[in-house]
């Protein structure tokens, strides 16, 4: 029975992180990136210290409404006060963070382990966001990353075989970025070493190729979708190669979420 109280905890503790992470990008992305920006003064403060609030009329959200997974049910779905439906994503990816880190402390119990992944799921939480609207990563969170990164390594005594991929990888993407660098930014590469390095070997070998399966998969998912909405007719080739190129998600998305996976993964024990 305890055990069972311990997995709820840690997955009400990865539901919260999530919705935290959620709300610290949103504002940030208002503070720093959107048009809002340039309203907004004292952006740290505002960043830190606003409450959250409906994105369609900009009604402060009672706190009970932003419990994660509860609150969107007490809510009912929508704001109390404009009565638009709210994104289904907030129940979805609060109840996802909850079984993962439900799966996390069932395989690595640890207690500082358990701690670093919390701060890792904000971190990339963030970037994800970011990256996502912007197709950009910003160098802070990614120098937080690395500092936490080496931290655990040195607390843990990883294998040297850990930094070695992450230098290995850093500089498969160091010459990507040289090749075409349009096509993969600095922060991409940056972002590599700072996920290869917390990942125990062969972890790190693993990460970069698991992110370019899931960019595969995405791409070909949303190739086929896009093709099928085209009319019939002559001009299909080239519409469809102007589609292609308009499908964008940006790598450093799938990175994140390979980097979770693997932080699962039982074999990978620390």
């Amino acid at each position: 029975m305890s055990e069972v109280i311990l997995l709820c905890f840690a997955g009400y503790f990865f539901s919260s992180i999530i919705s935290a992470a959620d709300s610290f990008a949103e504002r940030a992305l208002n503070a720093w990136y959107r048009q809002s920006r340039k309203t907004i003064t004292k952006k740290w403060k505002y960043v830190l210290r606003a409450r959250s609030v409906c994105a369609h009329c900009g009604t402060v959200i009672s706190p009970l409404c932003v419990i994660p997974v509860a609150g969107y049910f007490i809510s009912k779905g929508k704001c109390k006060k404009c009565k638009i439906t709210l994104p289904k994503r907030y129940p979805v990816q609060e109840i996802s963070a909850f079984l993962y880190g439900c799966v996390l402390y069932y395989f690595h119990p640890a207690p500082v382990y358990f701690v670093f992944s919390l701060v890792y799921m904000f971190l990339i939480i963030v970037i994800a966001k970011i990256d996502f609207e912007f197709f950009l990563i910003p160098h802070e969170p990614i120098a937080i990353f690395i500092l936490i990164g080496l931290a655990e390594y040195w607390f843990f005594s990883y294998p040297w075989m850990s930094i070695a991929m992450a230098l290995v990888w850093t500089s498969i993407f160091a010459l990507f970025h040289i090749l075409r660098p349009s096509s993969m930014g600095r922060s991409d590469v940056y972002y590599v070493f700072a996920l290869c390095v917390p990942v125990v070997f062969p972890g790190g070998l693993l990460l970069p190729l698991i992110a370019s399966l899931m960019g595969i998969i995405y791409f070909a998912f949303r190739w086929k979708q896009e093709s099928s909405d085209l009319p019939e007719g002559p001009k299909n080739v080239q519409s469809s190669s102007t589609g292609f190129l308009q499908i964008k998600a940006p790598f450093g998305v799938f990175l994140g979420a390979a980097f979770l996976i693997l932080r699962l993964l039982p074999f990978l024990k620390v």
